[in-house]
């Protein structure tokens, strides 16, 4: 890792004007020869050879642990936009690799774990709570509270969301996404503890 620091300190940053001898840099960091392939301000990969799973998200609670400040640049120029993925499948897979990170969380920010154990508890929840409540009434009540809260919470986190960034979002998309949510929460996240992801 010292080597990329100092080498970045240098000014020797691999990217489309000053690449590696591969054709792609990325390609050394899936192998496994580099600890983070960096484009401008972006950081993706991992700090050790042991981790299958590495993304951008797990190198800043990295580099959180070992002192850097973190924070979220609340500034238009600092916005950026990437492609979508081509379709579904390779969408859920993305999906399924980020929540491999999961658990991870638990040794490089306790609060960040936590959060992402309610998410999913919520999401898992709400679905075996609507789903007993075909059979038990109290489930169904159960279920009903949970929907209420999370669809309360959810807006005004869109609402927040949309107002800080500067993009509306139609009611058709909020709703889609309402009922979409929990299933996919529940199922990339135990596909991604299960290890049950690949990288292409």
């Amino acid at each position: 890792i010292n080597f990329w620091i100092d080498w970045m300190k240098e000014g020797g940053i691999p990217g489309p004007v000053s690449p590696f001898i591969a054709d792609w840099s990325g390609q050394d960091w899936v192998q496994g020869q580099a600890a983070t392939v960096q484009w401008g301000y972006w950081f993706s990969g991992m700090a050790q050879s042991d981790q299958v799973s590495g993304d951008d998200i797990l190198m800043m609670n990295r580099m959180r642990q070992n002192g850097a400040g973190i924070v979220f640049a609340m500034h238009p120029g600092a916005y950026v936009q990437t492609e979508p993925v081509p379709d579904w499948s390779t969408f859920m897979r993305q999906r399924a690799r980020w929540a491999s990170n999961g658990p991870i969380m638990l040794r490089y920010n306790l609060w960040f774990f936590c959060y992402l154990t309610i998410i999913y508890g919520v999401c898992l929840g709400l679905i075996t709570s609507l789903a007993a409540g075909i059979f038990l009434k109290p489930w169904l009540w159960l279920g009903g509270f949970m929907l209420v809260v999370k669809a309360i919470v959810d807006s005004a986190a869109m609402m927040i969301g949309s107002r800080q960034l500067q993009k509306k979002v139609s009611p058709t998309d909020f709703i889609y996404w309402f009922a979409v949510q929990p299933f996919y929460v529940v199922w990339s996240g135990m596909r991604g503890m299960l290890g049950i992801f690949t990288w292409k």
